[in-house]
C-alpha cells in the first residue's frame, strides 16, 4: 500500500526507556510485545487481531514509543479507506476514537516529544475530516469526531505554530 500521507522518518526504533510511563502493566505489556518491532509489525497486528486492543495497549506508554507505534494505526486506517475493506473500516472507527484520545493525552503531558509528528497528525486528521463519510462512525457512540479532530488540529496549531 502506498502511504497516503508522507510520514516522518525515524532514525531508530524506540528504546526501552522510551516505553517508560509509570511502570504499570500496560507499559510492561507493550514493552514485552513490541520492543524491537517496527511499524509494519504493528500494522500486521492490527490486521490480525482487534486493532482497538492493539492501540489501547499504547494508552499508558511513554510518548516516544507511542509517537512511533501510532503509525501502525495511521497506516491501518488509511489502508481501510483506500481498499474499501468494510471490516477494517468498521474497526477504524474505534481506532480513530482511541488514538484521538491518546494523542490528546500525550500532547497535554509531553508536547515537546510530540512535536516531531505534529505536522503529520495535523495532515492525518485533515485527511480524516475530508474522508469522514467513508468511515463507519456512529456519532451516538463516538460523538462528533469531525469536531474533535478540528479541535485537535487547533491544539497542534497553537502548540507548534504549524
Amino acid at each position: 500500500m502506498q502511504k497516503i500521507i508522507k510520514e516522518p522518518v525515524f532514525d531508530k526504533l524506540p528504546s526501552k526507556e522510551d516505553f517508560y510511563y509509570d511502570g504499570g502493566c500496560d507499559e510492561r505489556y507493550a514493552l514485552n510485545h513490541y520492543y524491537g518491532k517496527d511499524i509494519d509489525f504493528i500494522l500486521e497486528e492490527c490486521k490480525s487481531f482487534i486493532p482497538l486492543a492493539i492501540m489501547d495497549t499504547f494508552f499508558l506508554v511513554g510518548t516516544r514509543a507511542f509517537r512511533y507505534y501510532v503509525f501502525g494505526a495511521f497506516r491501518y486506517i488509511q489502508e481501510a479507506i483506500e481498499t474499501g475493506d468494510k471490516e477494517m473500516i468498521f474497526e477504524s472507527s474505534d481506532v480513530l476514537s482511541c488514538i484521538t484520545n491518546i494523542i490528546n493525552q500525550h500532547l497535554n503531558e509531553n508536547p515537546k516529544d510530540m512535536e516531531y509528528i505534529a505536522i503529520y497528525i495535523k495532515n492525518f486528521f485533515k485527511w480524516a475530516i475530508e474522508n469522514y463519510n467513508s468511515f463507519d462512525i456512529n456519532e451516538n457512540v463516538y460523538g462528533n469526531m469531525k469536531e474533535k479532530w478540528k479541535e485537535l488540529n487547533k491544539t497542534i496549531e497553537e502548540l507548534y505554530k504549524v
